[in-house]
């Protein structure tokens, strides 16, 4: 009985580490061909921040690679997620552009993309202007504004 019980442990331990491991190469798989696959809570959002652009695609997919717990989204992926969301946009017909920025009568799931959507603008445009304020004022101005020192 107790020789059962050990490989059973030991069938049960292999199968969690084959699924592991094909959950990991599935993931890279999908990140490699440039092919970014998005949740559906992050396709809405990016939507939304579509659509609150008029089509431009630049603070979704920083939205998306603040908020994604994929890697970094580099160059490669980067480059095939805004050309989705380019297409999305213009293959898309106006009534469905503005089902994603009307809070009133959207459904739920959408409701909670619309107001993270929202949201994300506002930290984005406030982290702007603190940015801006700062190099202003002095307090983290541009490398560039500052010369060498001279050696002594």
């Amino acid at each position: 009985m107790l020789n059962l019980k050990k490989k059973h442990e030991k069938h049960d331990a292999e199968v969690r580490r084959l699924a592991n491991e094909m959950c990991r190469l599935k993931r890279r798989v999908s990140t490699q061909g440039g092919d970014v696959r998005l949740r559906d809570t992050h396709c809405s959002i990016a939507r939304v921040l579509v659509c609150m652009r008029n089509g431009e695609p630049t603070a979704a997919v920083d939205n998306v690679s603040r908020s994604c717990k994929t890697r970094c989204l580099n160059a490669t992926g980067r480059a095939p997620l805004e050309a989705d969301l380019r297409g999305w946009w213009r293959g898309t017909a106006a009534a469905t552009r503005r089902t994603y920025l009307v809070e009133d009568g959207a459904k739920v799931k959408l409701y909670k993309a619309i107001k993270q959507a929202r949201r994300f603008v506002v930290d984005t445009d406030l982290e702007a202007w603190v940015d801006d304020q700062n190099v202003r004022k002095g307090i983290n101005p541009f490398p560039r504004t500052f010369c060498k020192r001279p050696s002594l």
